[in-house]
């Protein structure tokens, strides 16, 4: 699909609830695309994920309710509560400050709010980001290395590794990984390697001072061959191995803070959260 049919799909019936709901409606800060179709990795068949920010109402502020998001699996589609989602950015929770750096044209909703967010996106990013990116890398590496070892019978350490342990091991076993013959498996192992080299690069980025970039526009060929096993496993651990390297590098000699600039986000949420109580 493209934008413009992923609009009219959004403003359809299908996703009525966009409108309906008690906590989306005018209350909706931010609504972008999340996902494949977001870092630009989309193929044929991938699901469409959409992604949001909606303000509290005023029982949840100032009253005992609470919000914390809203989600329907049907359509893929996950509101978070404004308060929910400015404690996972503080600790620059991957899944949720990408939301901040998708492209301008992926943005189907955004209020003055939104804006504010997205624009003040530099006050969440801190060395955090090498423990919550490098984190979800290493979790992706250990389920790939879990489902190596279920469906081809190799065993490998039931010690708790390190992310380079885990390369290593599974580097050494790459000539009878590269026999597999399960197109399904393979399809699903290629997508967990892809995004272990994705997230390792927007790790790199942001930990280099290079902000947010959700799309991965340079980096969308070389991802795409990835998830379509144009690359033996023996190339693809090599280089899992290589930007693990230049993540490391890039952690070790970082110029962002150690914490998020928690005063001024402070001052952020107290601007919106009022705005909220006049809705």
């Amino acid at each position: 699909m493209n934008i413009q049919e992923i609009k009219d799909l959004i403003n359809s019936s299908t996703y009525e609830f966009l409108r309906t709901d008690e906590h989306l409606g005018n209350h909706i800060m931010l609504m972008t695309l999340g996902g494949s179709y977001a870092y630009g990795t989309n193929i044929e068949g991938s699901d469409l994920d959409i992604r949001g920010i909606t303000m509290e109402r005023r029982q949840e502020l100032l009253g005992l309710s609470n919000f914390e998001q809203f989600e329907n699996k049907t359509t893929d589609t996950v509101i978070y509560g404004f308060r929910k989602i400015v404690n996972l950015l503080i600790n620059c929770n991957p899944n949720t400050i990408e939301i901040l750096g998708t492209k301008p044209e992926h943005i189907f909703t955004v209020t003055d709010e939104g804006k504010m967010l997205r624009n003040h996106v530099n006050l969440f990013l801190s060395r955090k980001a090498a423990h919550s990116f490098g984190g979800y890398a290493n979790q992706q590496l250990r389920r790939l290395q879990n489902a190596f070892q279920i469906e081809d019978g190799i065993v490998f350490s039931g010690v708790q590794q390190s992310f380079e342990d885990m390369i290593t091991q599974l580097s050494s076993v790459s000539g009878q990984l590269n026999k597999r013959n399960n197109k399904k498996d393979e399809k699903h192992m290629n997508k967990h390697i892809m995004h272990i080299v994705r997230l390792l690069l927007m790790g790199i980025e942001i930990l280099e001072g290079k902000g947010i970039n959700t799309y991965r526009g340079n980096d969308r060929e070389m991802l795409l061959k990835i998830r379509n096993g144009e690359y033996s496993y023996e190339e693809i651990f090599q280089m899992v191995d290589e930007y693990n390297k230049k993540f490391i590098y890039a952690k070790d000699n970082t110029s962002l803070p150690e914490n998020p600039n928690m005063k001024k986000i402070e001052e952020i949420v107290m601007t919106i959260n009022e705005r909220s109580l006049k809705i």
